[in-house]
């Protein structure tokens, strides 16, 4: 008798950070998959979402594979079992009910065996609006790839209520991110770190994802460019350094403390093949020493910065040989010490570009957060825009991580946020910080 992997057809194999994130989501419960709410001024028929759907899985042949075991390698492959669309329609009693659905979407782990995204569609009753969330394993989409699906599930569904029937244009299945990297460059792994222990040590099953957000307004971001400008800095480097400030003024690690930063490669010159509204993970992760004790904010940034662009060259550019099974052993071994040995991670997701006017409804609000139950790292910090607005979003580990730590932490962010622009009299254009209601 054949098994279902024998009714599946192999692909190509995953590599570079398409394997990290495939065996992050094996061992840690969903930690690599994304998930954005779309909030939506009107109900449409539960028609109108299936037939989005379903373009949207034509268009990006990726969103029909799943991830098996193939000689001894992780790999895509595509069958008629990955063809279901996995769309799901409730109607909830209330707002309460509704986060709760929300939550557990970000924390419920995609079956990667048979499928990589999902979309619930919510509506609470009696209301008029819809909160349409999309799930999507990290394998397959970064943080320019939110936009592109977001952007054209909408465009479908306004299409549909137009009574349009628009040929889809079918991408090509992503290729693989080492067609693109180097060989050249060998990487000496970093002398290990005193992490900082859990507070309470949980089953994975019973961790959750917890965040706080915080919100730059128009004023303060224009502010922190022109600071960044005058000290020939990137705007991020800015927010980066005092994050890692705030960081040492809690002291929430031993010094020089593991800070780690997702590089997209979207921008590196050999990748210009890569189709614009192409799917796929096309990213590294940077790693680096900070020391943060007696320096200013611009000193880190400085010293960020350049780290950065050393570490990437050296590390994200340059393509990594090691097994699915090498990267799940070294996982595996991380859970089981019981401390935060990922240390502190920023994610910048970028500009989300998804337009809010349509002929049948209007995008209302966006809310993007990774799942990060894992709990190899403390914190991690997502950087995005919509709507002219910056969003910090401090991600974290419940229980391992405290509420009252990441308060205090996003305190000590905000003050040196702040301090650095001082000088133009904006101490108070950074909004509270709270956690965010659906």
């Amino acid at each position: 008798m054949m098994n279902d992997t024998e009714l599946l057809a192999p692909i190509r194999p995953l590599a570079g950070v398409e394997i990290i994130m495939s065996c992050m989501h094996s061992l840690m419960r969903g930690t690599s998959q994304a998930t954005q709410v779309l909030h939506t001024s009107c109900i449409l028929p539960f028609d109108a979402y299936l037939d989005a759907s379903q373009k949207l899985l034509t268009e990006f042949p990726i969103l029909g594979a799943c991830i098996r075991e193939y000689e001894g390698k992780a790999w895509f492959f595509s069958g008629a079992n990955c063809r279901d669309i996995p769309l799901v329609s409730e109607m909830v009693s209330d707002s309460h009910e509704e986060e709760r659905c929300i939550r557990t979407a970000v924390d419920d782990p995609l079956a990667q065996e048979s499928s990589l995204w999902q979309i619930r569609v919510l509506t609470v009753n009696g209301e008029s609006t819809t909160k349409i969330v999309m799930t999507f394993h990290h394998a397959i989409l970064d943080g320019h790839g939110l936009s592109v699906v977001g952007t054209r599930f909408l465009h479908y569904l306004d299409n549909f209520q137009q009574g349009g029937t628009e040929e889809v244009a079918i991408r090509k299945f992503p290729p693989s991110i080492n067609d693109f990297l180097s060989e050249k460059s060998s990487i000496l792994p970093h002398e290990p770190v005193a992490p900082l222990p859990y507070e309470v040590a949980v089953p994975i099953k019973n961790r959750r994802t917890a965040w706080k957000s915080m919100l730059i307004d128009r004023t303060l971001r224009e502010c922190i460019e022109t600071r960044a400008k005058e000290d020939n800095l990137q705007y991020n480097s800015v927010l980066s350094a005092a994050l890692i400030k705030a960081i040492s003024d809690n002291r929430l690690y031993e010094e020089p403390m593991e800070f780690k930063s997702a590089v997209s490669l979207r921008i590196y010159e050999d990748m210009e093949s890569i189709e614009t509204s192409s799917l796929g993970c096309y990213m590294g992760i940077s790693s680096m020493r900070q020391v943060a004790r007696n320096k200013s904010v611009t000193e880190i940034a400085k010293a960020y910065q350049i780290g950065l662009v050393k570490d990437s060259l050296k590390r994200c550019f340059t393509k990594t040989h090691y097994s699915s099974q090498d990267i799940y052993r070294t996982m595996a071994t991380s859970l089981e010490s019981e401390e935060f040995t990922g240390g502190v991670g920023v994610t910048n997701i970028g500009d989300i570009s998804i337009p809010r006017d349509y002929c049948h409804f209007e995008l209302l609000d966006y809310f993007t957060t990774v799942n990060r139950i894992g709990g190899t790292y403390m914190v991690v910090v997502h950087l995005y825009k919509f709507n002219d607005i910056d969003t910090i979003q401090f991600v974290y580990p419940e229980p391992l991580t405290s509420e009252e730590k990441i308060d205090k932490l996003i305190q000590s962010f905000r003050y040196h946020v702040t301090y650095a622009d001082r000088s133009a009299g904006f101490e108070e254009k950074i909004e509270s910080s709270s956690t965010y209601s659906f």
